[in-house]
């Protein structure tokens, strides 16, 4: 089964905004706000649901950036993933009982608690390249694999 969903970044000068998810699958990791799409809803509106949900903010112009699948040893289901990033928003950035969002620098993106395709797939949309992309990841949730590549659109 293929499952939809979003990862969402905003991006203010040489900072990003990055969230500390609280529960589920990716508990103390740092990275994008991750949205699942939802039967009545486009993949643009789950993406900007979610960035209310989990940090308060408006986000009214959302630009698409990448999609990547991603696949676990032992799982039948790809995970169909829609990557955006977004440089505007309103309201007030608020922690939730989901995520803990904070802004770092991008010279300083804490890596080492992510999940370890964000190292590979982030310095495209930091670089504002758009890009596809399948990882492959063994049971203990480490890249056995995986391609990627720049594209001009989707």
């Amino acid at each position: 089964m293929r499952k939809i969903s979003t990862l969402s970044l905003l991006l203010k000068g040489s900072k990003v905004l990055l969230a500390l998810k609280k529960y589920g699958f990716s508990e103390g990791k740092w990275g994008a706000f991750e949205g699942q799409v939802r039967e009545e809803e486009d993949i643009e509106a789950a993406a900007k649901r979610s960035l209310k949900e989990e940090a308060g903010l408006e986000v009214f112009s959302l630009e698409k950036i990448g999609i990547l699948e991603f696949e676990f040893h032992g799982d039948p289901d790809i995970n169909e993933v829609h990557i955006f990033k977004a440089d505007a928003y309103e309201g007030e950035i608020i922690e939730t009982d989901q995520v803990r969002p904070e802004w770092f620098c991008v010279k300083h993106i804490p890596y080492e608690t992510m999940w370890q395709d964000n190292e590979y797939w982030l310095p495209f949309l930091l670089e504002d390249k758009k890009f596809v992309g399948k990882f492959f990841f063994d049971k203990d949730q480490n890249i056995i694999n995986h391609s990627l590549l720049e594209v001009d659109e989707f």
